[in-house]
């Protein structure tokens, strides 16, 4: 969940940030060993539009990878 707190921070929004740093602590969603290379590597394509300030592909890149671990 580090990724997502990284991302929080960036916002600049503290409220968020602070939501996101809670939801880490509570969370018992945990990635397999077998998937976190592919994990990692989507949340660093996300993190690369977020950096280069391209919010529409932050956007579209993150609502993949949410709509990706729906059940």
């Amino acid at each position: 969940m580090e990724v997502h707190a990284a991302l929080a921070r960036l916002s600049r929004n503290r409220l968020l940030a602070l939501f996101t740093a809670v939801l880490a602590e509570l969370s018992l969603i945990r990635v397999p060993a077998e998937a976190e290379a592919d994990t990692a590597a989507v949340h660093g394509k996300i993190a690369d539009a977020v950096l280069a300030g391209d919010a529409s592909l932050a956007r579209h890149r993150m609502s993949r990878h949410l709509r990706a671990l729906a059940p």
